[in-house]
């Protein structure tokens, strides 16, 4: 009885990551990882212009450290624990269809463009932003909170390097 159950569970969770794969599949997932790459490089580059030197190091770094095959497993595993057997079926009916065809194609372009309005939309306040973190760092300073090396904020927008500097 006790090895049907257990054959039970793991037919049942194999169907599952059956799912996932088909999911993955046809979310043309794999594929689009590349291209989510190269415009996750291009947006760090336009957050940090002194960065563009180094395109071909950090491309080098994606190709050889986020990869399918070194992430795959992982990002299953995400899907599977979120949605339920029957969710990931439901959602993959949706990707057949012509519209979910066009989302799958579509939507991590406009992923990107949403992440570049958002990150515009914070470079417009980031003096807003470092007067919040210096009034944070003083405050915890103040309070003796703060033991470690403080942050100049004006280095890092400036170089994207958080050079640190010594608690006075």
């Amino acid at each position: 009885m006790l090895v049907l159950l257990a054959s039970s569970l793991y037919a049942q969770q194999d169907s599952h990551m059956q799912a996932v794969n088909e999911f993955i599949e046809v979310t043309q997932m794999k594929g689009n990882l590349g291209q989510a790459s190269e415009r996750m490089i291009n947006l760090q580059i336009e957050a940090m212009p002194q960065m563009a030197q180094f395109k071909d190091v950090l491309i080098k770094f994606h190709n050889k450290y986020v990869t399918w095959d070194r992430m795959s497993d992982k990002i299953k595993n995400v899907y599977k624990k979120n949605y339920t057997e029957q969710e990931i079926r439901d959602i993959i009916a949706f990707y057949k269809t012509d519209t979910g065809q066009k989302f799958a194609k579509r939507n991590q372009k406009v992923a990107f463009q949403i992440m570049r309005i958002s990150q515009q939309q914070a470079m417009k306040h980031q003096a807003k932003l470092r007067e919040m973190i210096m009034n944070a760092v003083q405050s915890d300073t103040s309070s003796g909170l703060r033991e470690e090396k403080v942050v100049d904020m004006d280095e890092v927008i400036k170089t994207g390097q958080p050079d640190s500097l010594e608690k006075k």
